[in-house]
């Protein structure tokens, strides 16, 4: 290698001479870089994989360095260990914090409260560290203290011992519910152990009902699929980097409690960077990232839920994991994790980790943004925008096939997304009520253009519900909501596919192209409290009519009391390609307030 570099006018930088996986770096020109491919020892020739923001460029930063901006906003609740209100980037931000229960004895705080506590006031600090741009908070936060460092190990946390978790975990909520209003909450504290059932447990439950009694958004993270830092070595045997990401669907890396909680937001994580961090201005050789950008971060875990339902629903940017040339797992510096706020003694103001826990709050912000636009906005259709709003990443999708809602259900959401249409991307939404047992049918208007011209076009249906839950129960959910899309089809047509049918003659639903194939099927959202399925076409047909139909079914548990079941619908009509639509101009000029349609299957 060393003479054919030479021949071809090159400089070796760098190198690693052991016998099983030798390395040259080296610059060269495109001709050097075509002579050296041809050589038949070469397995591979790839440029130098560089940080998404490497630690020197926020190593150094202090509070005269930032410019900052605030914009208004619901509060969001930051269930966690102490923030570090005195941060120059959350001074006159946390409005108030308090501890739960009050008359714990407190260890000193940790960095994890306020890491969480800046990500969901700002969302992201790396495309401002990179581009050189002013750090933008949105809304205010609420601390609510509820864990503390181990005094025998300060790097891990628990619950205050003098009460059980899931009343502290309450009393937090309720009490920044009623005193300060809040509706959102990101909790990233889970169990060490993956969900085995066959229960979950009074924390899940416990979640789940206050969820669906106040109207709240709780934001939790999978947790984390643990490691041997020094043999790479997963704790389901599997080595982290030469087995990826086959482990991340191995039981030892199920979801952790409260992650199964069936009403809560539940977020694993994807890696933004896969370039380790520079040193002395270059990449250090044989440090290997696990993930690529965009993959599943190998620490992120898997569902399904509890019982069998869509668990993780999205992923966001929590980190990623580094491979030194001696084996081992690199420190959560190797420029591949993530940047957030760190009280520390050298007065440095940023620190990196890596996490599901810093998912999480990723997308309680986006949940916050929705707040902050629609006011008066349900949690199902707060939870049925997030949905709207996701796409799972390309190389997760690639990665894992079928397995894509075990590992990152709708995928990672923009605020962008979740909070506006545009005159390509429409956006239709609604809240209602419906009797249980009973079919609802929403109308929904078709613009014309998805009937001229051949190009890449799309329908986007999310469902939200909030049912009773029992953890003593073999049904943990007191009800199921599924939904389909019909067209070409008249509405006293669809009113008699699902009316009550006579057992002698009964009708039964089309299974022609009047009933559009929705991707996922109905099955993989079974039992699931947010669905989302869609479907993609370069044409449909101006004969299928200019309104088509979404009947929503109800089917109750048998345990469950007969009453009204609360949910909300939003829908996404988007064109891909074409520049010269205005969608929703069309649909504007068309939406009426329709009745719906109530019949009984």
């Amino acid at each position: 290698m060393r003479k054919v570099i030479e021949a071809v006018g090159g400089t070796i930088t760098a190198s690693d001479t052991r016998p099983r996986s030798p390395v040259v770096r080296a610059v060269v020109d495109g001709h050097g870089a075509r002579a050296l491919a041809n050589v038949p020892v070469v397995e591979a020739i790839r440029l130098p994989a560089l940080p998404y923001v490497d630690p020197a460029d926020w190593r150094d930063i202090r509070e005269d360095d930032l410019t900052v901006e605030s914009h208004g906003g619901p509060p969001i609740g930051v269930l966690d260990d102490l923030i570090a209100v005195g941060h120059p980037l959350l001074l006159n931000l946390v409005t108030a914090t308090q501890s739960f229960p009050a008359s714990h004895g407190w260890q000193q705080m940790g960095e994890h409260g306020t890491m969480v506590a800046g990500l969901t006031a700002y969302g992201d600090f790396e495309e401002a560290i990179r581009d050189g741009a002013p750090f933008v908070a949105h809304g205010s936060l609420v601390g609510a203290r509820v864990i503390e460092p181990r005094p025998e190990e300060p790097g891990r946390y628990r619950f205050p011992p003098s009460q059980p978790e899931h009343l502290t975990i309450e009393e937090a909520i309720v009490a920044l519910n009623e005193d300060y209003g809040v509706r959102v909450f990101v909790l990233c504290i889970t169990e060490t152990d993956p969900y085995s059932g066959p229960r979950v447990s009074l924390l899940t439950e416990r979640l789940d009902d206050l969820i669906r009694e106040r109207d709240l958004v709780v934001v939790v993270p999978t947790g984390n699929h643990g490691a041997h830092l020094a043999t790479a070595r997963m704790n389901s045997g599997d080595h982290a980097l030469s087995d990826y990401p086959d482990y991340a669907l191995h039981e030892s890396a199920r979801i952790c409690e409260p992650a199964t909680a069936a009403l809560a937001v539940t977020v694993g994580s994807v890696a933004r960077s896969a370039g380790p961090a520079t040193l002395a201005g270059k990449t250090p050789i044989g440090h290997t990232a696990i993930a690529p950008v965009d993959g599943l971060s190998p620490f992120s875990r898997s569902g399904p839920g509890a019982y069998k339902g869509v668990k993780p629903e999205f992923v966001h940017y929590g980190g990623n994991w580094v491979i030194r040339p001696s084996g081992e797992i690199a420190n959560p510096e190797s420029g591949t994790g993530v940047v957030s706020l760190m009280v520390s003694g050298s007065g440095r103001l940023f620190g990196m980790g890596s996490g599901t826990s810093f998912a999480a709050p990723r997308v309680a912000r986006v949940a916050g943004d929705i707040l902050n636009v629609y006011g008066h906005a349900s949690s199902n259709l707060i939870r049925a925008l997030i949905g709207l709003s996701a796409s799972v990443p390309t190389p997760v999708s690639d990665a894992f096939g079928s397995n894509i809602c075990r590992v990152a259900g709708h995928g990672l959401p923009l605020s962008e997304l979740a909070t506006a249409s545009t005159n390509r991307r429409a956006v239709l939404m609604g809240e209602y009520t419906m009797a249980t047992d009973t079919v609802a049918i929403h109308p929904l208007p078709i613009p014309e253009a998805f009937h001229t011209v051949r190009a890449a076009r799309s329908i986007k249906v999310a469902l939200a519900f909030d049912p009773p839950v029992r953890r003593t129960r073999r049904e943990y959910l007191a009800g199921e909501m599924s939904f389909d899309l019909l067209r070409a089809s008249s509405l006293e047509e669809v009113r008699s596919w699902y009316r009550k049918q006579d057992p002698e003659e009964p009708l039964k639903l089309p299974g022609d192209r009047r009933r559009l194939k929705l991707e996922p099927g109905t099955e993989t959202m079974f039992n699931s409290t947010l669905a989302v399925r869609g479907v993609r076409r370069r044409l449909f047909g101006a004969d299928d009519g200019d309104t088509y139909y979404i009947a929503v079914t109800h089917s109750s548990r048998p345990w469950a009391l007969a009453g009204d079941q609360t949910y909300a619908i939003a829908v996404a009509l988007e064109e891909e390609e074409r520049q010269d639509v205005d969608l929703y101009l069309e649909l504007q000029q068309r939406v009426r307030a329709r009745p719906r349609v109530r019949v009984r299957p």
